[in-house]
C-alpha cells in the first residue's frame, strides 16, 4: 500500500510539469505570432507610405511642369505683342506682367495672367490643375502656387550629341544707350552628368600640347578615348555690324574675308592653353581642322573644359553694335555646355564682367503642390526672334555626305532622271 501511494502522487507532479511546458510553448508561440504581425503591418505601413509619397511627389511634380507649360504660352504671348509693327503699349503692357522696368521678375503667377484669362483680385492666386475641360473635377488637389518667368539669364545652357550642333545668339542685355559691350565669350563643356554612374572617376585626358604636331591629333571616333574623355568643341563665330549705314551692314560677302567668321577646334588636354585666345587670330575657313586650339582640362570643376575667348570686332563696326552667333558642334561624343558673355573691360569689378543674355534662354521657376507635398523646377527655353529667324545649320550631318553635280542643256534632266553614282 505504501508503495501504491508514493506512485500516484510521482505521476501526480509529472502530469503537473507536463502542463507547465505546454503553457510556456503556447506563451512563447502567441509572442512570436504576435511579433511577426506587428512587423509585417509596420512593413506594410511604411510600403504604403511610401508609395503615396511617391504618388503626391510625382503628382506634385507634374503640377509644376503645367506651370512651365503655361510659363511658355506666356512667352509665345509676349512675343506676339511684341513682334514687328505690334502696338508698342500692348508690347509694353505684355512685358510688365512677366517683369518689372527694373528687369526684376514679378510676383508668382503674374506672367501667366494673361494666357490664364485671370484678372483683378485673382492675380497672383494658386492655378488648381483641372481634370476636364469644364473645369470640376478637382478631386486630386494639384496646383501650382508659383509660377516666375525671368528673361534675362547670367549664361546660356544646353546640351549637344555627338556631331549634333546648335546655334546660340549672342545677344547680351545693352547698356543705357542701347549699346552691346561684350567682347568675350567663356565655353565651358563636359560635366559630372556626361560621367558614368560613377562620377569619382578620373577624367581621361590626352597629354598634348600646342607645340605637337597638330596634324595628328585629330583621329577616327573608335580610336577617341574612353567614355571619360571629353569631346572635342567646334566654335564658330557668325557676326556681322547693326549700324545703320547701309554700307555697313549685312552682306553675304562679308562672310567670305575680313572677321566676320572664324573658328576654333577646342581640344581637350591635360595640359594646354589657359589663357584667353583671340578669335581673331584663327585660321579661316577650311584650315582650322589641321590645326586645333588644344585646351587644358581637369577634375574638380564644374565643367571640366574652360575655353574664354576674346572676340573680334564685326567688319565696319565694333562691339556696340554686334549682331553676332556662336554655332558649336560636340565631335566624338556627347556632351553639357555653358556659354558666358564677358566684358572684359569690367573683369575684376562689377559682376566681374558678366554681361546677361537678353531674353534668349529665359527662366521658367514653377512650384507644384499635390495635397500638402510639395515640388520646384526650373527649365530654360531657347526663345528665338520672329523678327530675325534663323537656320540651326544649313546642312547638318553625323556621318558621310555626298551630291551629285550634272551640266546639261536638256529639260528632263532637273526632274530626277538623271542618274548619278556618288561614293564618300
Amino acid at each position: 500500500m505504501r508503495y501504491n501511494i508514493k506512485m500516484k502522487q510521482s505521476l501526480k507532479r509529472r502530469n503537473n510539469q507536463y502542463g507547465a511546458v505546454s503553457l510556456f510553448i503556447v506563451i512563447f508561440t502567441m509572442l512570436l505570432v504576435t511579433v511577426i504581425t506587428i512587423s509585417f503591418a509596420r512593413l506594410m505601413l511604411n510600403d504604403q507610405r511610401q508609395a503615396t509619397a511617391a504618388d503626391l511627389s510625382q503628382s506634385a511634380y507634374d503640377s509644376a511642369m503645367a506651370g512651365v507649360e503655361d510659363g511658355k504660352r506666356a512667352l509665345i504671348y509676349y512675343q506676339k505683342q511684341c513682334s514687328s509693327g505690334s502696338d508698342r503699349g500692348a508690347c509694353e503692357d505684355a512685358q510688365r506682367k512677366i517683369q518689372t522696368e527694373s528687369g526684376v521678375e514679378t510676383d508668382c503667377n503674374v506672367a501667366v495672367s494673361a494666357v490664364l484669362g485671370v484678372t483683378g483680385t485673382d492675380i497672383g492666386k494658386e492655378v488648381l490643375i483641372k481634370q476636364d475641360q469644364l473645369g470640376n473635377d478637382t478631386k486630386l488637389n494639384q496646383a501650382y502656387t508659383c509660377v516666375k518667368i525671368t528673361l534675362n539669364t547670367p549664361n546660356y545652357l544646353g546640351t549637344l550629341d555627338k556631331d549634333a550642333s546648335k546655334m546660340v545668339p549672342l545677344v547680351g542685355v545693352a547698356d543705357n544707350n542701347g549699346r552691346y559691350q561684350y567682347d568675350t565669350v567663356r565655353i565651358e563643356w563636359f560635366n559630372s552628368d556626361d560621367l558614368p554612374v560613377d562620377k569619382s572617376t578620373k577624367l581621361d585626358l590626352p597629354n598634348v600640347s600646342n607645340t605637337d604636331d597638330k596634324t595628328k591629333l585629330l583621329t577616327s571616333s573608335d580610336d577617341w578615348g574612353g567614355i571619360n574623355r571629353p569631346p572635342v568643341m567646334r566654335a564658330q563665330l557668325i557676326q556681322f555690324s547693326s549700324s545703320n549705314d547701309p554700307n555697313t551692314g549685312f552682306t553675304l560677302d562679308s562672310f567670305n574675308r575680313g572677321q566676320n567668321t572664324n573658328t576654333l577646334f577646342l581640344y581637350p588636354s591635360s595640359n594646354g592653353v589657359t589663357s584667353d585666345i583671340n578669335m581673331g587670330l584663327a585660321t579661316r575657313i577650311g584650315q582650322p581642322i589641321k590645326t586645333p586650339t588644344v585646351i587644358k582640362c581637369s577634375d574638380g570643376s564644374e565643367y571640366a573644359c574652360s575655353a574664354t575667348i576674346k572676340l573680334p570686332n564685326p567688319e565696319n563696326g565694333d562691339k556696340t553694335n554686334r549682331v553676332a552667333y556662336l554655332y558649336l558642334e560636340a565631335l566624338y561624343k556627347k556632351a553639357n555646355f555653358r556659354v558666358t558673355l564677358i566684358d572684359s573691360s569690367k573683369v575684376g569689378s562689377v559682376n566681374d564682367g558678366h554681361v546677361d543674355f537678353d531674353s534668349v534662354q529665359p527662366s521658367i521657376d514653377s512650384t507644384g503642390r499635390a495635397n500638402d507635398l510639395f515640388r520646384r523646377v526650373v527649365s530654360r527655353v531657347d526663345f528665338m526672334d520672329i523678327n530675325f529667324p534663323y537656320p540651326q545649320a544649313a546642312v547638318d550631318v553625323g556621318g558621310d555626305f555626298c551630291k551629285n553635280f550634272s551640266i546639261t542643256d536638256a529639260s528632263g534632266d532637273y526632274n530626277g532622271s538623271a542618274n548619278g553614282t556618288c561614293t564618300p
